[in-house]
């Protein structure tokens, strides 16, 4: 059971769009999308979850920027290995 994949890539769509339009940024940054050649699954989430950050972006006009993993975790906390605990902690 649970939502569909068309639900859940709609309340992103939503949230995003939501976001956009209280904040207006100037460009959107996104990760790279990567995954482990065991798991072509959840590249194809991300890259449809992607996908969709990238659609509401430009329905706003705002450009979309995409880094690697590990210059946006060095960016932040100083280190291109920072575990997730670490970048959540950074983001807060």
């Amino acid at each position: 059971a649970g939502t569909g994949l068309g639900e859940r890539l709609k309340t992103l769509h939503d949230g995003v769009v939501e976001l956009l339009d209280a904040f207006a940024p100037t460009v959107v940054a996104l990760e790279q999308v990567h995954s482990h050649w065991k798991h072509p699954r959840t590249a194809i989430l991300m890259a449809h979850a992607r996908g969709v950050i990238v659609l509401a972006a430009s329905e706003r006009d705002t450009p979309v920027t995409s880094y690697a993993a590990s210059r946006i975790k060095k960016t932040l906390t100083g280190s291109g290995r920072a575990p997730k605990a670490q970048m959540q902690h950074a983001i807060r």
